[in-house]
Formats: C-alpha cells, structure tokens, sequence
C-alpha cells in the first residue's frame, strides 16, 4: 500500500507547478516584449495602442515552451526534496502541465484578433532612422507611418566587389503576412523586396554559435507549435503532450548519480537537446524521409512521434534503473 505522505506529494505537484507556471509566465512575457522593443530599436513613443497590443500578444506565445520547461525545471527539485509515488507524479504533471499548455495557446489565439496574428505594420521589422541590413540590402527609411515608409535609401550589396547600387524611393508601402513583410517601393525603382522575421530578428544581436542555434532550434519549434495551433487538429494537441511528456521524463537526470552538481549540468544538456532534437526531426529526417516517401498526415507527425518515444524510453529507464531518491544506496555512480 502507498503511504499517505507519498501520495499526498505526488498530489501536490500539479498546484506548484500552477504557481511556477504563473510567476515564469509573467516573468519571461515581460523580458520578452522589453528585449524585442530593444533589439529592434522600437520607438515606444510612436507605438499605437494595437502595435503594444501585438507585442505582447506575440511574446505571451512564444515564451509559452520555455515556460513549461522552467516551470517543470523548478518542480523536479520539489519532487527531489520531497518524492511522491513516480506513476502518480507522472499522470498529475503531465496532464497540468499539457492542459495548461494546450489552454494557454487557444486563449491566446481567442484573444487575439486575426488582424494582430496576421498582419503587422512594417516597423515591427524595419526601424525608422537606422541603416537596416536585410540580406542583400541596406535600407535607409526616415519614417514610417502605418504601412507606408517615406525617404527611402536602398543598397543592393549583392555584389560585394563591383556593381553596387544605391537607390532612392520617396516612398514604399510595406504588408505582413505569415511572418514575412513584402516592401514594395514606388517611383523609378519600382522594387520589391520579402523579408523574412526568423532571418531577421537577432540581427543586431551578437552571440556565441551555441545560443544562436538554440534560439533557431526554439524558433522552429514555436513555429510547428503555432502552425499546429493554427490548424486546431490532433497534431496540436500530441505536440503539447509530446513537449511536457519528454521534459517531465528528464526529471529522471536529477537522480542519475550520487553527485547533483553534476546531475545538475547533465540535466541543463539534455533540456536544451531537446530543442535540438526537435530541429532534428523537423528539418533533417522527415525531410529525408519525404524524399521517400510521398507527403502524408501521418508523415509530418514523425517529429512528435520521435519525441514521445523517446519519452517513453526516458520514463521506462527512470521506472526500472533510476533510484526514487539521491540518496538511495543503490544511486548509479
């Protein structure tokens, strides 16, 4: 029989992780719309009252992972201090932590309207005053008012050597749509150009190839997520408890040795894997196995597959090898 103290903390799981969920979710919300304002050097002046409305929309969803994720990180040490029955701790968490995930997501969508998840104005990509590299151009605006951007200085530096071309529009109109902004300029040049968010966004960001590549793998997660969310099918919601099944399962890493120093960083390793993985799945095998075999439902679920899968694997490891406690005799060393 379980003692009444073990399940009583497997039952308690689900309310911290409620609070972890909350304190990470306003935390990293607000960290998210400041760091987008400064890296793309908004004018909080001139923001209307929709663009404010869109940024926070917008960071409110793509921090939503990292919030499971931190929220789940911040559990596994209660669940270390103070263990319930394994089954029990599993069932409770997983099911928390997708709901809250799944929910979140559709009330975000809800509130949202379409125009803000559609369509941004062109200053959430271009930033009105600054020379702005966009691949094979720099571009000079002096304003930007709603769709339209006045004074414009073009540099097509395509050709690094030779042939470089300085153009001037007086003005240009910009529209979103699915992440990329088309800039069409009016006038004797006549130019289009399509830029794209994800290429965008850390350009005036420098950092270290192993942040970079996480950012990108955490992008393309986010944007499977939104897709699926999009979609409102059965992808969407095996996504979300793919993400929290796999996560909840490395909690098995915080008991692997005698040493929690080192469970500690073997844990931060295997979190960030994930992400990693995902790109891995998403980018490179089903691509891979596409070219094989002709495109289906059940094709593009490879990626959610190979992370619930491998969940499954983590969690029969933890059931079967792993101690319930750090400081069982038989710890693995």
């Amino acid at each position: 029989m379980i003692p009444s103290r073990v399940v009583k903390n497997s039952i308690l799981l689900p309310l911290f992780f409620l609070l972890y969920f909350l304190l990470f979710f306003i935390f990293l919300s607000i960290v998210s719309v400041f760091y987008h304002v400064i890296v793309n050097h908004v004018d909080l002046q001139h923001l209307s009252p929709e663009n404010i409305y869109s940024y926070i929309m917008f960071s409110m969803m793509e921090v939503l992972p990292a919030v499971i994720l931190f929220a789940l990180f911040l559990l596994f040490f209660r669940i270390l201090i103070k263990p319930g029955n394994r089954i029990l701790s599993y069932v409770f968490t997983v099911i928390t932590s997708t709901l809250l995930l799944t929910g979140s997501i559709i009330v975000i969508t809800m509130i949202t309207p379409r125009k803000v998840q559609e369509s941004r104005e062109p200053d959430s990509f271009i930033n009105a005053g600054y020379f702005n590299e966009l691949g094979d151009n720099v571009l000079y605006t002096g304003a930007i008012r709603k769709d339209i951007l006045s004074d414009n200085l073009l540099l097509d530096i395509s050709n690094t050597k030779k042939n470089q071309k300085l153009f001037y529009s007086d003005k240009a109109y910009g529209e979103e749509f699915n992440g990329k902004m088309e800039i069409t300029f009016s006038g004797s040049l006549r130019k289009k150009i399509i830029l794209d968010r994800d290429l965008l966004k850390n350009r005036y960001v420098s950092m270290d190839f192993f942040t970079k590549e996480l950012l990108s793998s955490y992008n393309i997660f986010t944007t499977d997520l939104k897709k699926y969310a999009a979609q409102g099918g059965l992808a969407f919601y095996l996504l979300c408890f793919a993400f929290c099944f796999l996560i909840m399962t490395t909690n098995m890493f915080m008991r692997i040795s005698k040493w929690p120093l080192f469970n500690f960083i073997f844990l931060f390793f295997i979190l960030t894997g994930i992400f990693f993985l995902y790109k891995l799945y998403a980018t490179i095998i089903l691509v891979e196995i596409q070219k094989l075999i002709s495109d289906s439902f059940f094709i593009s679920l490879i990626p959610i597959l190979g992370m619930i899968v491998l969940g499954v694997l983590f969690f029969l490891f933890d059931i079967l090898f792993v101690p319930s406690s750090i400081n069982d005799e038989v710890a693995l060393s």
